[in-house]
């Protein structure tokens, strides 16, 4: 059951089931959030790789104010262009980025309404909705959030607290958790962080 990621190891040979009281993670959806998704699966209806989410869910954990409004577009890498193009198109009240390094948020999408659209790691852990994982989850946030330039602002000591709130208010599922993490090739690391604040898996 620690394997499932349903129980979890407090210190070396103990283990306890996660604390009931912790709620379930819900990310952020809108209006807006589903027009996009509306656009991209009318254009792409066979697209198997598809997540849409907010920098809201990133802020609902933090300490750190960011004036950061981002909606986050990832797709398979070969449509990324392909969904630039259409929702740049079709999106006024939002400018578009493909991609875009730590310096183009601090020059360009720092206090702007913004999309950013990139390619989507493969098996990256989403939700279900409707019967498609299509929604972030809590463990794909946590793993994004130390590794993408993305989220810079909330490396270092800022990612840790981010841990710090999300584990001590959320179910985490860290066996889901550190699969992702080792596709993007910092399973070590993402463990360290866990095992630093958390003491809960080796």
């Amino acid at each position: 059951m620690v394997d499932d990621g349903e129980l979890i190891k407090p210190s070396r040979g103990y283990y306890r089931y996660e604390e009931s009281s912790k709620r379930v993670f819900s990310p952020y959806y809108d209006e807006e959030m589903a027009k996009i998704e509306w656009l991209i699966r009318k254009e792409y209806p066979f697209m198997d790789n598809l997540c849409i989410w907010n920098i809201n869910d990133v802020k609902s954990i933090s300490h750190y104010v960011m004036a950061l409004d981002v909606v986050y577009v990832e797709v398979d890498k070969d449509a990324v262009e392909g969904v630039f193009t259409l929702l740049d198109s079709t999106i006024k009240t939002r400018k578009c980025f493909v991609m875009p390094t730590f310096n183009d948020y601090a020059r360009y999408i720092k206090g702007i309404p913004a999309i950013v659209i990139k390619p989507i790691v493969s098996r990256a852990p989403l939700l279900n909705y409707k019967g498609v994982k299509t929604r972030v989850s809590i463990e794909k946030i946590l793993v994004d959030a130390v590794i993408d330039s993305d989220f810079s602002v909330w490396h270092d000591f800022e990612s840790l607290r981010l841990y710090d709130t999300a584990f001590d208010g959320y179910n985490i599922n860290v066996k889901r958790m550190l699969g992702y993490a080792q596709r993007r090739g910092r399973k070590q690391e993402i463990t360290e962080i866990i095992n630093d604040r958390h003491q809960i898996y080796e």
